[in-house]
């Protein structure tokens, strides 16, 4: 406004027009003190604009910044001056009330805005918590069935970072161990096979002294060779193959 009016004439018709632009009452100030134009009193046009300390701060170069009445029959208005060209000062002047309302809503705005950013933050969050978090899970619950002899377990293999490192380590430590014990499983069921298919008994005697296990041949006498290594001061365990 104060550009425009560097390039206008007639300041006292100037002022109305520019306040209806901004909704503002504006107030034009010459170099001598006097009022040039007046949005809301054009009478008061050639009279002087008196003690402003907006105003004075505008005439040194500033933005004058004040909150008061203008007239006894308005509320308080918030002012704010600007030097214009030729020594000239341009004030507008607006509500307070209006002001404070703007700045209610803006900060109602702001939030309604950071709720809905911190509820999307949130909501990002857990997605990528859970997103972590699933392998996690899944990871745990298979080395849980791994402790309890099942190897056939999926694991997210396909997962990325260490995350995928340490599944495909477990996957081929499941598939180690599975093959560990069938082949564990295998001799012992060889072995068993070969020892049960022997005419002879043939019992195990542990280090302790103690019997260790007896197969099938010697099953039916069991009891009898307890009672004699007992009586012999040796402790028994008999299994049955």
């Amino acid at each position: 406004m104060a550009g425009w009016l560097s390039i206008a004439g007639h300041p006292e018709r100037l002022a109305p027009r520019l306040a209806a632009v901004t909704s503002t009452r504006v107030t034009i100030i010459g170099a001598d003190g006097g009022v040039q134009g007046d949005s809301l009193e054009p009478a008061t046009v050639g009279q002087p604009v008196g003690d402003a300390w907006e105003i004075a701060r505008a005439r040194r170069g500033g933005v004058g910044h004040a909150v008061r009445q203008l007239r006894d029959d308005e509320p308080p208005q918030y002012l704010v001056a600007v030097p214009a060209d030729l020594g000239r000062v341009i004030r507008l002047a607006v509500p307070l009330g209006d002001v404070l309302d703007t700045r209610a809503r803006m900060r109602n705005r702001l939030l309604v805005g950071a709720g809905f950013g911190l509820l999307g933050c949130l909501i990002l969050s857990w997605v990528f918590i859970r997103a972590l978090t699933r392998p996690l899970q899944a990871m745990t619950h298979a080395a849980d069935k791994l402790a309890r002899g099942d190897y056939d377990v999926p694991l997210p293999v396909d997962s990325g970072g260490e995350l995928g490192v340490l599944a495909r380590a477990m996957t081929g430590m499941a598939g180690e161990v599975k093959a560990r014990v069938d082949e564990l499983t295998a001799q012992r069921d060889l072995l068993g096979a070969v020892v049960g298919g022997l005419i002879e008994g043939v019992v195990v005697v542990g280090r302790d002294g103690g019997v260790a296990l007896v197969y099938a041949a010697t099953r039916k006498n069991a009891e009898k060779y307890g009672e004699a290594l007992h009586r012999a001061g040796m402790r028994v365990r008999v299994y049955h193959a």
